[in-house]
C-alpha cells in the first residue's frame, strides 16, 4: 500500500509537513481540527508521524476499501473480530442507533454517509441504514469504524433482504423517502446507490410483515371488531423509538419481560413496544417529544393494559398491579 504525503486542505493539495504545521498551529490556537481530506476519495484524513514509517504520512481516520490509498487499520485480524449479525432484529438494532446519525456530526459513520450505497429499509420503523453498518453485531455509532467488508454484509443481509428493482413505482418511493432522510440532515446519497452496483433493500418473503401488530388501518376497522391498541407517531418515530430503547433497553417497564429471553435472538432480540406517557388530547402543535422522558419501552400486553384507560395508565401504576397480582 503506498503511503500518502499529500492531501487537500481548502481546495488545494498540501504535503505533509505543512499539513503537520497546520495541526500543530490549530491545536496552539484551541480552534478545531483543521479539514484534511485524500487527495483520491475525498475521505477525512490525518498527518502523521510515528507508527513505524520512515516518514510522516497521512492516514484516513476511517477503512475505506473503496479508496487504494486508503489504510487497513488493523488489517486482517481487526477485521476477524467483527461477527456478522444473526437475526433480522440484530440488524434492526443497528438501523435504530443508526437512525441518530444526524445528531453525531463527528462519529465516522456521519463522516462516511455520502459514500454508502447499499441502503436497507425497516418498514416498522421508517428508517434506512447502510448495509456495513447494521450487517455486524452490537453496531452502534460510537464503536462504528467502518472497518469489515460489504462482501459479506451483503452476503448475510440478503437471507432476508432483496433488492429493489430500479425504475418501479416502490423504488421511486424508497429513492425519494431516502433523498428526504439524507436531505434532512444535510447529506446526500452515493449516486452509486441508484446508477451504479448499489441499491436499495426491503424485507422479501415471510419476513416482510409489520413487527408492530398493533397498528392497523383506519379502513381495517369493522362494527364488533376487536379492540386494539393503536401506536401513535411518536411512538412510531424512529428517531425517538431508538433513543428510548438505547437508554432503556428492550425490557418491559411494567412486568419486565425479555422478548429475547423467551424467543431466542432471530425472533426476539431488540424487539419492543414504545409506550408515550403524554395523552394526546394533552399534545399541542409545537409539542416536541423527549425519548427519555416522554416514552418507555413496553411489551404488547402491558401496553394493551395501558390504554385500556383513558387517559391511558402511567406505567408505574400499571406495575404496582402487575406485582400485587403475582
Amino acid at each position: 500500500m503506498p503511503t500518502i504525503t499529500k492531501c487537500l486542505y481548502k481546495s488545494h493539495v498540501i504535503d505533509v509537513e505543512r499539513a503537520l504545521g497546520i495541526k500543530k498551529d490549530s491545536l496552539e490556537s484551541g480552534s478545531s481540527d483543521a479539514d484534511f481530506t485524500c487527495i483520491e476519495c475525498g475521505a477525512p484524513v490525518r498527518p502523521h508521524r510515528d507508527g513505524g514509517h520512515a516518514s510522516a504520512h497521512f492516514e484516513h481516520l476511517a477503512r475505506n476499501p473503496e479508496c487504494s490509498l486508503s489504510h487497513r487499520g488493523k488489517g486482517a485480524d481487526e477485521q476477524a473480530a467483527l461477527e456478522p449479525v444473526e437475526s433480522i432484529n440484530e440488524a434492526q438494532v443497528n438501523a435504530q442507533a443508526f437512525s441518530g446519525v444526524g445528531k453525531a456530526a463527528k462519529t465516522v459513520a456521519s463522516e462516511n454517509f455520502n459514500r454508502f450505497f447499499h441502503w436497507y429499509y425497516f418498514p416498522e420503523l421508517d428508517l434506512f441504514a447502510p448495509s456495513k453498518f447494521i450487517g455486524y453485531k452490537n453496531t452502534n455509532l460510537d464503536n462504528y469504524q467502518g472497518n469489515g467488508t460489504g462482501t459479506e454484509t451483503q452476503r448475510v443481509l440478503g437471507q432476508w433482504f432483496s433488492k429493489v428493482e430500479a425504475g418501479t413505482e416502490r423504488h421511486k418511493e424508497l429513492f425519494r423517502k431516502l433523498t428526504d432522510f439524507a436531505e434532512s440532515i444535510g447529506k446526500t446519497i452515493s449516486k452509486k446507490t441508484f446508477e451504479g452496483t448499489g441499491g436499495i433493500y426491503i424485507l422479501s418473503g415471510k419476513y416482510a410483515d409489520q413487527d408492530f401488530p398493533d397498528e392497523i388501518a383506519k379502513s381495517s376497522f369493522k362494527e364488533g371488531a376487536t379492540k386494539q391498541v393503536r401506536v401513535n407517531a411518536y411512538e412510531r418515530s424512529n428517531q425517538a423509538r431508538a433513543e428510548c430503547i438505547e437508554y432503556y433497553g428492550a425490557k418491559c417497564c411494567v412486568c419486565d419481560f425479555e422478548f429475547q429471553s423467551l424467543y431466542g435472538k432471530d425472533l426476539g432480540a431488540g424487539f419492543i413496544h414504545v409506550h408515550h406517557l403524554v395523552d394526546i388530547s394533552q399534545i399541542g402543535k409545537e409539542y416536541e417529544v423527549d425519548p427519555i422522558a416522554d416514552l418507555r419501552p413496553v411489551c404488547p400486553n402491558c401496553h394493551a393494559m395501558l390504554h385500556k384507560r383513558k387517559p391511558a395508565m402511567h406505567p408505574e401504576e400499571l406495575r404496582k398491579i402487575v406485582k400485587e397480582g403475582a
